[in-house]
């Protein structure tokens, strides 16, 4: 083999420095996606555990309420009405039931209307 002229030597040099600033910058890019993916797992992992967490407090807020209502349209039910009439009972039921729920959340939050005049 031929020794290289000084020109040719600097431009493959030149050549090789870039290569590797290329890979360089390839791994450092690699590198910042795994940190991210990593980082997408983990808020993917917080929000399950709130989703979790929720959906616990709300079975524990709303299952006793459920379960009651439930036990008012058996006993309404087992005294004889009809098929229709029990329908009925359990939509008469579930209305007074949110109505309850909306005084129970006036009085629970304060009288909002009051506050800001």
């Amino acid at each position: 083999m031929t020794p290289s002229s000084p020109s040719t030597q600097a431009h493959e040099d030149r050549l090789l420095d870039a290569i590797e600033a290329e890979i360089t910058r390839f791994a450092r890019a690699e590198e910042q996606q795994q940190v991210g993916r990593a980082r997408d797992a983990e808020l993917e992992a917080e929000q399950a555990e709130w989703d979790a967490k929720v959906a616990e407090q709300a079975t524990e807020e709303y299952l006793p309420d459920l379960h009651h209502d439930a036990l008012k349209v058996a006993e309404s039910s087992s005294s004889g009405p009809s098929p229709r009439g029990t329908k009925r009972a359990a939509s008469d039921l579930g209305h007074q039931h949110n109505q309850e729920n909306e005084g129970t959340r006036r009085l629970g939050n304060g009288d909002k209307s009051k506050k800001n005049k």
